[in-house]
């Protein structure tokens, strides 16, 4: 799968690229998409060079450091004795640490001390102080290498509290203060169950002074209770974060050491407890700010300067920490440019050099604009399910004026923060000067560095547009369905860091220009190194904003996840085992796109491999036989709740005419509309990469006559197949056909007003003229009648798929033709006698009989199906 060989390849920065965009968006709509998800304009191959983009030496720039995080762990709470804090009777699951904070520590357990990585060990959150600091219990004697996930059970929650905290409360609090805690765990959950299913829990306010003796009660209450294990090495993680803005001061070791009471001082803790109570580790970050409003981004190429500059390496250790191969470094690709990003390094033992860094990293400060922690993501993402349920357009538009929005208010700074223990806090990122920063940093002009992101935003809004509005089989192709997938995946790129896990990577192989493996360059692969082998990475689309975003959940569906995902790995590099997708262009490029006047649904070249079964349920949370039938059959019904778990279903059987003979052509139709109509068939592909045996229109009737005849007879047969079981189908069927008798009802079947030879039990009505043109109207739409909600069996027969999917939605079938195939259906149709008493939302109602239903037998009072029998007319029963 090379690059395409093109006459001319032009070298561009980034400004020139911008102004290209800006003038290709005015002339053509179509060439803009392709030049922005591409780099392809006419004749031309456009790569990006955005080293040229070097900070000059007039640019005026600023270097400020500051206190952001901090982890102190310790036997008690250790804030202020006048510092409110709130405390939480029962945690709420958000607030248990599962994220990597990349500090292990050595506990005591009741099997002995013990080394554990601090998120790993099961903790829950009891209370939070001032400004944004939480306190968590750390249960180190809970923790086993088996062990799935640092959230406590259940069980071991109610534990906690009906024998740990509000024992202790006892102790501490009066009596009447004491009543206000929740009896018992149970007790608390009920009452914060709010009516929506969400949870309201109950907070109770103390002072610093109180809560200080909230941990040693809680092991004493857990030890009277029979949990010695537990009370064995139980501690206090305290957690401030998000604070830098607060004690920003100048990088020299008189302001780095008075910042740090005002940090503590500031989170509610006395420095001098702090210094010499517990373990703390601060983060510590240097900001580098355009006074110029220019925006700032670190090279990749400077990672070693800085990593060796920050953490004073050898040129060994440096050389090793920032290889693209170890498995401790990061890159988070910036905007899409491979030589423009960040990274993330978490140092083993000898590479933490002289300051002791548990973690370190450099970023950019852009992310602050769509920052929104919701589980594995830390900033806003779009989902493929969010698309096919048609809401991806306003999110995509709301992403556009960020981007836009951004051009004259938010200025990107780049920053290098690095982890370390207190006693280095004062001496660390000191030695950064103005003169390395220069050196290491590019400049973006401010409308081009969003107005680049507004581009890519807007190119993929359009293609996934010009998707959903096109014909639904052309959307069910798998090419299409593979570039959906790659936009959605440029898009949560643009913000975030670029998702590489083995999902993203089935993706990237599909869709990037491929080289030989023995060629590639280590730092245009797109994912890791031509000798990698299998890592945890997972499909995050993690953003690179803080160290919350860094590791992954470690419980047991992430777990699952990682298996998957090493089983995808692997079948991803069997599939391309002699080439490896890169990124050849200076920024990220797919290979080729199917767009414009010939191709009405955007969409890869039909040689594109596809992604993976695995690989698609990540994207689109659904199979792709799945999405085809709840999706792309029909635009007529719109999907329901999402959530909802949904019964496997099957469409009905396809009528065959027996009559129709391949020599003398098809049976006569039973429609005789006077001046036939040549119906033309939906729009489709004209690419020339199309497979010469993919013809979407294949089962098409161009003959209204034809058409009608074999839509009215599906109809018939539709019918028949989804009359109601009934629940479970623990009884015998409402209905005396055989599978067989079904496959051959005919209008005689429906024109039978002895009831009893069809059912065996039915509430039934004579129908007005207007319930008899309503039921009608249900089964056979008019055009542009959208359904929502729980939409039953129509979806799933094949006469409706085909009356909305081949003529109702075909926009190349006059209005006037449709309200003509109507109106003789309608005749067609009042000349049968009983039909289901069809409603909205499904064709075959089986529920108790309300007042206007008869009853057949007259003793049935229970479930059965409701009939509708034509006006003027009554049915008869044995």
């Amino acid at each position: 799968m090379p690059a395409q060989d093109f006459v001319e390849h032009e070298l561009l920065d980034l400004d020139a690229f911008y102004r290209l965009s800006k003038s290709v968006f005015k002339e053509d709509h179509a060439d803009f998409v392709k030049l922005q998800l591409t780099g392809q304009y006419g004749n031309k191959q456009i790569s990006i060079d955005p080293l040229r983009h070097r900070v000059k030496p007039t640019e005026d720039i600023v270097l400020n450091r500051d206190y952001d995080s901090a982890f102190g762990i310790a036997n008690d709470i250790l804030f202020d004795h006048d510092t409110v804090v709130t405390l939480y009777p029962v945690a709420r699951k958000e607030d248990t640490l599962q994220k990597n904070i990349h500090i292990s520590y050595q506990f005591q357990t009741s099997r002995g001390p013990n080394t554990i990585p601090v998120h790993q060990v099961p903790n829950i959150c009891i209370a939070k102080g001032p400004v944004h600091s939480t306190v968590r219990v750390l249960l180190p004697s809970l923790y086993s290498a088996e062990r799935k996930s640092s959230l406590l059970s259940q069980r071991e929650m109610r534990s906690f509290y009906e024998q740990g905290f509000r024992p202790a409360m006892m102790y501490l609090l009066t009596d009447a203060a004491v009543n206000e805690w929740p009896s018992t765990y149970d007790n608390e959950l009920w009452r914060a169950r709010k009516d929506d299913g969400r949870f309201q829990l109950c907070t109770k306010a103390t002072e610093g002074f109180m809560a200080s003796f909230i941990a040693d009660y809680i092991r004493d209450a857990l030890c009277r209770n029979g949990l010695q294990d537990w009370a064995t090495g139980l501690v206090i993680l305290h957690q401030f974060r998000g604070v830098k803005s607060a004690n920003i001061h100048d990088l020299d070791y008189a302001s780095a050491t008075a910042a740090i009471p005002r940090f503590f001082r500031g989170n509610g803790v006395n420095p001098l407890v702090a210094y010499d109570t517990g373990d703390w580790w601060l983060d510590v970050g240097v900001e580098v700010t355009s006074t110029d409003n220019r925006c700032l981004a670190w090279k990749t190429s400077s990672h070693y300067s800085i990593v060796k500059n920050v953490l004073e390496l050898s040129d060994h250790h440096t050389d090793r920490l920032t290889s693209v191969g170890s498995s401790q470094y990061t890159r988070d690709m910036l905007s899409h440019l491979p030589a423009v990003s960040g990274c993330r390094i978490a140092p083993g033992a000898r590479g933490r050099g002289t300051y002791g860094a548990q973690y370190f990293q450099m970023y950019s400060t852009d992310k602050a604009v769509i920052y929104q922690p919701n589980g594995k993501t830390t900033g806003k993402s779009l989902t493929g399910h969010r698309y096919l349920r048609g809401k991806a357009q306003k999110w995509l538009t709301g992403l556009y004026d960020v981007y836009r929005e951004a051009i004259d208010t938010n200025n990107s700074s780049a920053r290098v923060e690095v982890r370390v223990p207190l006693e280095h806090a004062d001496t660390v990122l000191l030695e950064l000067d103005e003169a390395i920063a220069r050196d290491c940093l590019v400049s973006f002009d401010s409308t081009t560095f969003w107005g680049v992101r507004a581009y890519k935003a807007l190119a993929c809004s359009w293609t996934m547009e010009w998707q959903f509005d096109g014909d639904a089989r052309n959307r069910a192709q798998k090419p299409a369905l593979l570039l959906t997938a790659a936009c959605i995946w440029l898009i949560n790129g643009l913000h975030s860091t670029p998702d590489k896990g083995p999902s993203s990577r089935d993706i990237l192989s599909s869709i990037l220009p491929h080289v030989d493996r023995s060629d590639a360059d280590p730092d245009t692969i797109a994912f890791g190194t031509p000798g990698d082998g299998d890592d945890d990475d997972v499909d995050s689309g993690a953003s690179s904003h803080s160290e919350e975003e860094d590791g992954e959940d470690e419980d047991g569906e992430a777990i699952a996840d990682r298996r998957l995902n090493r089983r995808i790995a692997r079948s991803v590099r069997r599939r391309n085992d002699d080439t490896l997708p890169v990124y050849p262009y200076g920024m990220v490029f797919f290979r080729d796109i199917r767009v414009g006047p010939k191709n009405p649904v955007p969409r890869f070249p039909h040689d594109f491999p596809f992604m993976s079964d695995s690989s698609f349920k990540y994207f689109f949370r659904s199979s792709f036989d799945e999405i085809r039938r709840d999706f792309f059959q029909t635009t007529c019904i719109k999907p329901a709740n999402p959530h909802r778990t949904r019964n496997k279903t099957k469409r009905t059987p396809i009528y065959y005419n027996f009559e129709h003979d391949p020599e003398t052509g098809p049976a006569p139709a039973i429609f005789n509309i006077d001046a036939p109509h040549e119906l033309q068939p939906p729009d489709q592909d004209q690419g020339s990469d199309l497979d010469s045996d993919i013809d979407p229109n294949e089962n098409f009737e161009p003959d209204v006559n034809q058409a009608l005849t074999k839509i009215w007879r599906q109809f018939l047969l539709d019918i028949a197949n989804r009359s109601s079981n009934p629940k479970a189908n623990v009884e015998s069927a409402y209905v005396k056909l055989s599978d067989l008798q079904k496959l051959a009802v005919t209008d005689e079947t429906y024109q039978n007003l002895h009831l009893s030879d069809f059912f065996k039990a039915c509430h039934w009505k004579v129908g007005t003229r207007a319930e008899w043109s309503r039921t009608f109207t249900h089964l056979f739409p008019v055009r542009g009648d959208e359904r929502s909600g729980s939409v039953q069996n129509y979806k799933n027969m094949t006469y409706w798929l085909d009356w909305t999917g081949d003529y109702l939605n075909n926009s190349n079938i006059p209005n006037a033709t449709i309200h003509l195939m109507r109106k003789h259906l309608y005749k067609r149709f009042n000349k049968l006698r009983w039909m289901p008493l069809a409603q909205r939302e499904r064709v075959w109602v089986s529920k108790k009989p309300i007042v206007s239903l008869r009853s057949y037998p007259e003793t049935h009072t229970t479930a059965a199906p409701w009939v509708l029998i034509a006006p003027r007319h009554e049915p008869t029963f044995d």
